[in-house]
């Protein structure tokens, strides 16, 4: 079976001196590719990306039922089963959240600047921070000229090891959370080009990867899941048993 992991990456430096827009919302960046993280794990833009961010693909579908951001992302317990984390990892916590996501593009070009040598693709976001007690702080950091406000993916990737190198291609995006750094400013320039990727990964262990399929396979069975719960573990069997369709296969450049 195929490696899986619940990942999430986020970007610093790259949302600072944000300008609010009449409607309240702010434009953010909340994703990258083509980059390598922190960690040495490259994450890969190929054409499946592409197709999880299309106006018609996965991540429109997230927008058109509400995507909202929490404050930081959930955490496995000691005490949970796979299949409870699982549930945590697709869901929103209305208490913890902090905004919600009109818009969210991945560039079709990629940035002039190289990363590492490597041509980068910038995911975009427009987001409006919600009124509560996460929200108003969400804004006033976006507001101020000094923080840096950091997003980080919360979704899952199929990984490819090839010639000694982790290749991460991200299949399923839940939302982006909003996640704490000390972030400050250097030049306000640098937003959109000084940006490290750092990743964490919740890489579920062999022996949890059956107990996660057969969980999944079940939910599938449940006439009465929604269309979301249904692409999620759609996606976790996909990548579970290989990815065998040829959407899967890895085409980097």
């Amino acid at each position: 079976m195929a490696k899986f992991s619940f990942d999430d990456i986020s970007i610093e430096g790259a949302n600072i001196s944000n300008k609010e827009k009449s409607d309240g919302s702010f434009d953010v960046i909340v994703g990258a590719y083509n980059v390598f993280s922190s960690e040495g794990a490259f994450y890969v833009m190929n054409d499946n990306v592409k197709r999880v961010f299309s106006s018609n693909g996965q991540v429109g579908k997230a927008l058109s039922m509400g995507m909202k951001s929490e404050e930081n992302h959930p955490t496995m317990k000691y005490t949970d089963t796979i299949e409870e984390f699982a549930e945590r990892f697709k869901s929103i916590d209305e208490s913890n959240t902090c905004g919600i996501f009109n818009s969210i593009s991945l560039d079709s070009n990629p940035t002039k600047v190289s990363f590492q040598e490597q041509p980068v693709y910038l995911v975009r976001a427009n987001i409006t921070p919600l009124d509560n007690d996460l929200g108003r702080k969400l804004r006033g950091d976006l507001l101020d000229q000094t923080t840096d406000v950091a997003f980080s993916l919360r979704g899952m990737s199929h990984r490819t090891t090839i010639n000694g190198i982790l290749y991460k291609e991200t299949y399923f995006v839940v939302t982006y959370d909003r996640v704490p750094r000390p972030g400050i400013a250097v030049a306000r320039q640098s937003q959109w080009l000084d940006f490290d990727i750092e990743s964490k990964e919740s890489l579920i262990p062999d022996n949890e990867l059956s107990k996660l399929l057969s969980f999944a396979n079940e939910r599938l069975k449940n006439d009465t899941e929604d269309d979301y719960s249904i692409g999620f573990y759609s996606a976790v069997k996909d990548i579970i048993t290989g990815c065998d369709d040829n959407s899967c296969i890895l085409n980097t450049y």
